[in-house]
């Protein structure tokens, strides 16, 4: 079992925009984007796709996000080889990490295999621990740390500023000492072995952009 290290395992940064607030069974996810950065924080691979959820989605006011846009999206089973291809040997990183982890575990564990405990680290609480006088909002820390982010609860734009938010706390926690994972207060786990699901890559995505263009079903079932 490999152990997480920092400057050694390479990071994937997860955003998730779901029908509601609350995971499965409660709800569910309908976008999702991971970032995969290498130790050094450079990116080696991205994915970013809708999810079609198998209901109607609740939350569409904050992320924009319609039933009809979901119609034609892959389903989590589809995507789930592809998703845990960039998730192993890596820490899980996201903005409020729980709340992303929580449903990767609920989507997981529907698509028929239980996430194990996971190595990751809260962008959100790494601010707090840096910048005691910081908002914590991904968007305020966008614009304290001139992060380009110009579609906020879209999932690749809210990974995409995480990946660069983690970068530039990194840099800093090492200007002031902090050498370790410990130090940044970080969730203890082990990276996800390879393998350790057994769905194969699909390579199927639909992207906000191509949805959006898509024609609305002519019964108007969303999916």
């Amino acid at each position: 079992m490999s152990v997480a290290r920092l400057g050694a395992t390479p990071w994937a940064v997860v955003d998730l925009e779901t029908t509601g607030f609350d995971p499965w069974p409660e709800h569910r996810a309908v976008e999702v984007a991971v970032i995969r950065l290498a130790p050094d924080g450079s990116v080696t691979a991205e994915l970013d796709t809708l999810v079609n959820p198998g209901r109607a989605v609740d939350a569409t006011e904050i992320h924009g996000i319609t039933d009809a846009m979901l119609r034609d999206a892959p389903s989590f089973v589809e995507i789930a080889g592809d998703l845990a291809t960039l998730l192993q040997d890596a820490i899980v990183v996201a903005h409020n990490v729980l709340f992303d982890v929580g449903f990767l575990r609920g989507e997981f564990q529907l698509a028929g295999y239980t996430l194990p405990p996971v190595a990751a680290l809260c962008t959100a609480q790494l601010t707090r621990l840096l910048y005691p006088d910081a908002e914590a909002k991904l968007t305020e820390c966008c614009r304290r740390f001139g992060i380009d982010h110009h579609e906020p609860h879209t999932a690749l734009s809210d990974a995409r500023a995480t990946a660069r938010l983690l970068t530039i706390h990194l840099e800093t926690a090492r200007a002031r000492g902090l050498n370790t994972l410990a130090d940044l207060e970080w969730l203890p786990g082990p990276p996800l072995p390879p393998g350790w699901g057994p769905w194969l890559p699909s390579g199927r995505v639909l992207r906000r952009a191509s949805a959006a263009s898509l024609p609305a079903a002519l019964d108007g079932t969303p999916y």
